[in-house]
C-alpha cells in the first residue's frame, strides 16, 4: 500500500488518507414517514457522528446530493439517502459543526496548488 501512495504521489497526484462513504449505511427512517426536516436532522446528525470518527489527514467524502425528481426511483432506489445527502450539507448545523471542529473543505485543484506551493 506505501508503494501504492508513493507511486501516486510522485506522478503529482494527492494521496488520500482516508475514503469515506457512509451515507448508504445510515439506518434512515421510513422514507414516506418522515417530513424533510426530519430527514435532514437526521441525515446530519449521522454525518457529524461518522465525520467525528474520521482521523485527522485528508479524507474524501462521498455524497450523492439530488432533489430527486418523480421519475427519480425508476432510475435508482437510493432518492431519499441522495436527498438526505442534499439536505445534510445545506443544513446550517452542519456548517457550524464544520467550523466549530476546523474542519477544512477543500478541491483538488486547491490540494495541488498547496502541494506545489510546499504548503500543508
Amino acid at each position: 500500500l506505501k508503494t501504492t501512495g508513493k507511486m501516486i504521489w510522485d506522478a503529482g497526484l494527492p494521496v488520500l488518507d482516508d475514503l469515506h462513504n457512509v451515507s448508504y449505511e445510515f439506518d434512515y427512517p421510513t422514507v414516506d414517514r418522515v417530513s424533510e426536516k426530519d430527514l435532514q436532522r437526521f441525515a446530519t446528525s449521522k454525518y457529524i457522528e461518522s465525520i467525528r470518527e474520521v482521523q485527522p489527514g485528508l479524507t474524501m467524502v462521498i455524497m450523492h446530493c439530488t432533489a430527486p425528481s418523480e421519475i427519480f426511483k425508476y432510475v435508482s432506489n437510493s432518492g431519499h439517502i441522495r436527498k438526505g445527502d442534499l439536505l445534510a450539507m445545506m443544513d446550517p448545523a452542519f456548517k457550524k459543526f464544520l467550523q466549530d471542529e476546523k474542519i477544512i473543505l477543500t478541491t483538488w485543484r486547491e490540494l495541488k496548488e498547496r502541494r506545489f506551493k510546499g504548503g500543508k
